[in-house]
């Protein structure tokens, strides 16, 4: 094991699932709740053996959480910047996925075209905030994963769509807010949303997220699934997140 992660600069999570755990850099950018829907939201829904690529995958979270959903798919994840991939890469060493995830470091606007039309799925956890908007983090990474630094809303739509086989799916968790330039920008992608869940703190907070699974070159009719409530209205964690997240029921 790396002792270089076993300083005081990173801490490890148990992810309460297939006895898998993530190492992260404590003053970078650390995985939240969105990560762990969209996780959820794929990887019940991926065909089996499916050849997927996870796009902006920083320390490798959903590709890990996937395959610990999942035990048939094999699953490319990019990463631009050199150091956060290193860190994925030895999440994916020590929780022994080196068969199964193959980690990439790369813009992915440079993949190669080799890789295009090859994938039936990609997940994709993009930061949400144009670049203008909103106060910039702290730290260059926290930065470049909360804002569009590297890849704008449309590179990374256009970019998926590339990579996907006909009738591949792009599954994408994002701000609600920015609904109306998602799913304009799919269509003209030639992405057609499929199926879309809004997600919200409890039943009487408006959506702040959405799940988008969004199918390329497919007919045009999409799927409102149940809104997902996190909390509800007494601010208790919903049975449907602690299934989520696997967490046991407390007596």
């Amino acid at each position: 094991m790396n002792e270089h992660y076993q300083s005081d600069d990173y801490r490890m999570d148990d992810l309460q699932c297939g006895g898998y755990f993530l190492y992260q850099k404590k003053t970078a950018f650390c995985f939240g709740t969105d990560a762990v829907l969209l996780a959820d939201f794929a990887g019940k829904r991926i065909k089996k053996n499916a050849k997927t690529i996870d796009l902006c995958t920083g320390n490798g979270i959903i590709p890990i959480l996937v395959c610990a959903r999942r035990n048939d798919l094999m699953i490319d994840a990019v990463e631009i910047d050199s150091e956060t991939a290193q860190l994925a890469e030895h999440n994916i060493s020590v929780n022994a996925l080196q068969k199964k995830v193959r980690m990439i470091c790369a813009d992915i606007k440079d993949l190669p075209k080799s890789f295009y039309g090859t994938y039936d799925a990609v997940t994709v956890n993009p930061p949400y905030i144009p670049l203008g908007r909103g106060l910039l983090s702290e730290t260059p990474k926290q930065c470049g994963a909360r804002h569009e630094l590297f890849a704008t809303l449309e590179e990374i739509i256009r970019t998926s769509a590339s990579l996907l086989k006909e009738k591949g799916v792009l599954f994408m968790v994002h701000r609600s807010n920015r609904t109306a330039e998602i799913l304009c920008t799919l269509r003209e992608s030639d992405l057609q949303p499929k199926m879309i869940r809004f997600v919200h703190k409890d039943p009487l907070s408006a959506s702040n997220l959405i799940l988008i699974g969004a199918s390329k070159h497919s007919g045009e009719w999409t799927d409102i699934l149940p809104p997902l409530f996190l909390r509800d209205s007494d601010g208790n964690e919903t049975e449907e997140l602690s299934n989520i997240y696997n967490r046991k029921p407390t007596i």
